[in-house]
């Protein structure tokens, strides 16, 4: 019994940490054969794809042409491409043709690059909307809304998805589920992306700090 006491004050009052219970599945946007599933190509941002064969002459294929800038860059998985727009639009393309397979008009204007991994595709709009979408169809499969802009583009890494927003937050969610499972306050905005191995993640603020994250664990 006393032992019992002596841990419940230690716990109500010292700075404890407690185990997250691991996420729903172990999706990851990770590269396979050339594809260039997210920002800066994986969670690590290496900017490397697996390539294989003698390097090709570049020439322009197609071009799809939005009304607004495109201030995001495209993800590359298979033979599809996932572009977000300045005109309020997450769009599928063949990847051989440039054809439109989908279109899904969002609620605001979009700054955050595509990741896609496990069959969806996470984006996060300038109204502080993150969204996952089917990557087959386009629909929309959960939403969660931040209280900040959305200029970073997700990370998603073992079944987590890591997103940097306007009012400092740090956010970790469940990549199917949407649901939070951790929020880390940073001292200013963040506006970049973030960067994941499996141990910690690494984000900027807005006044220049740097910030490394434990994924697992979670202050209580």
């Amino acid at each position: 019994m006393v032992l019992g006491i002596g841990a419940w004050i230690a716990y109500e009052n010292i700075g404890t940490t407690r185990f997250l219970p691991p996420p729903v599945s172990d999706i990851s946007a990770d590269p396979c054969d050339g594809d260039w599933p997210m920002a800066m190509c994986d969670p690590a941002h290496s900017a490397v794809a697996p390539v294989s064969g003698p390097p090709v002459e570049g020439r322009l294929k197609w071009r799809f042409d939005t009304y607004e800038p495109i201030a995001s860059s495209p993800a590359v998985v298979g033979d599809r491409v996932f572009l977000s727009t300045g005109d309020r639009r997450i769009v599928a393309l063949n990847a051989e043709t440039g054809r439109l397979i989908w279109e899904r008009p969002v609620s605001a204007p979009v700054n955050s690059s595509p990741a896609v991994a496990g069959g969806f595709v996470f984006v996060g709009l300038r109204d502080g909307s993150l969204l996952s979408l089917g990557a087959e169809t386009g629909e929309i499969r959960w939403k969660y809304l931040s209280d900040g802009l959305e200029y970073s583009s997700a990370a998603v890494m073992d079944g987590v998805l890591y997103i940097g927003s306007g009012d400092r937050m740090l956010y970790a969610l469940d990549a199917i589920t949407g649901d939070v499972r951790w929020t880390y306050e940073a001292s200013e905005m963040i506006i970049t992306d973030p960067v994941v191995n499996g141990e910690v993640v690494a984000v900027t603020s807005f006044d220049g700090v740097l910030h490394i994250v434990d994924v697992c664990w979670l202050s209580a």
